[in-house]
């Protein structure tokens, strides 16, 4: 991936109503890094948060199927989130 096309990225990323304010945060200091002697450290920083922020879907199924899920959302609600995705016909 060129550099554009990951700048592009982080800003899509950053911008979007789910990311939270510390990567909201830390993808700003980052885009203001590039370009500077910061720029690694920067780049560092956000790769940590987004591994701390960012659930890959092979644990948010592991976490659909265990029993903090039916702690937090209640058997019903976890079991909802288990249940597979149907795609809908156009």
């Amino acid at each position: 991936m060129d550099k554009q096309t990951l700048i592009e990225k982080v800003k899509a990323m950053a911008a979007a109503p789910s990311c939270c304010a510390k990567l909201k945060a830390v993808s700003a200091t980052y885009l203001d890094a590039v370009g500077t002697p910061q720029e690694k450290s920067a780049a560092q920083s956000l790769i940590a948060e987004i591994e701390e922020d960012i659930t890959p879907i092979d644990g948010l199924v592991a976490f659909a199927h265990s029993e903090r899920a039916k702690e937090i959302f209640g058997a019903e609600g976890a079991k909802k989130i288990r249940r597979p995705c149907r795609r809908t016909q156009s």
